[in-house]
């Protein structure tokens, strides 16, 4: 094993754990601006960070971790911890959050939606296949709609992140849900819609982060089979050169156990689809 670099397999997925520099990272997300100052809050109160974050070794396009790089930065820091993974492997799933939207008994979201002109195309029984492919909001009462039919997908994202803020405005709660459990929501009554964005490829999200371009937070969902977490790493290294940093990063990992967790536990209030393999 290199000084510079720790390295894990499982479940034929090959991971790579070293600090990288923070410029050299590519964003596909927007950023929570409340979000990211809640994360600095802890940053700077726990002085160590706890999960690397995951970005594609071949383009160092981030699949998950904007929050923390954006949060290092502001903190003037250069490095992060990463895992660097291939992207392309079949095993890394491209996934999705669906927005479920709870009931305001004071409120008809339809009518809302109509009010702030949302370009809403009802879907009929055979138009159904073809939605999963566009994006939609899907009612309790089993009335589906198509939105913004014909634009270009990141313009379809941006016109959805303006509707959301406009439904929460309304009185509206939102929640973000994988698939299984937003329609299991829906179907219990326990959300009124579900507002779906349009399916994206890991060929499009590279694209768009490496053009500079950004689509907005919660875009995509990444399930990876093993994800690594817990190395819980001083910030104060991530001031020393690369290298040097480096070498203490795999210094410290060297030291811990690992234990892995299977598939469906949660973790601080998160369900995690993928393993983990938790240092300790």
């Amino acid at each position: 094993m290199s000084s510079l670099r720790y390295t894990l397999s499982y479940e034929n997925i090959e991971m790579e754990l070293r600090l990288v520099k923070i410029n050299n990272l590519h964003l596909h997300e927007e950023i929570q601006p409340e979000l990211l100052e809640k994360l600095v809050k802890n940053l700077q109160k726990e002085k160590t960070i706890r999960h690397p974050i995951m970005v594609d070794r071949n383009s160092f396009v981030v699949l998950d971790g904007t929050h923390r790089i954006e949060a290092l930065k502001t903190l003037n820091f250069n490095h992060i911890p990463a895992c660097m993974v291939d992207y392309m492997n079949h095993n890394i799933k491209l996934a999705f959050w669906y927005r479920t939207i709870k009931a305001n008994k004071s409120r008809d979201l339809l009518s809302i939606l109509q009010k702030i002109d949302v370009k809403m195309k009802k879907l009929k029984g055979s138009e159904k296949d073809e939605s999963s492919k566009k994006a939609l909001i899907s009612f309790a009462s089993g009335e589906s709609f198509l939105l913004f039919e014909g634009a270009k997908k990141i313009t379809v994202y941006k016109y959805l992140k303006e509707i959301e803020k406009k439904i929460r405005d309304s009185g509206f709660k939102i929640n973000y849900d994988a698939k299984e459990d937003a329609f299991r929501k829906l179907k219990e009554k326990k959300s009124v819609a579900i507002l779906a964005a349009p399916p994206l490829t890991k060929e499009a999200v590279i694209k768009t982060a490496l053009s500079r371009e950004k689509f907005p937070c919660k875009a995509t969902r990444h399930i990876i089979p093993a994800r690594p977490m817990g190395i819980n790493f001083p910030l104060k290294y991530l001031k020393n050169p690369l290298i040097c940093a480096n070498k203490k990063f795999v210094e410290i990992l060297n030291k811990k156990r690992l234990k892995v967790i299977p598939a469906g536990s949660s973790i601080n209030s998160r369900k995690y689809e993928e393993s983990i393999i938790l240092f300790q």
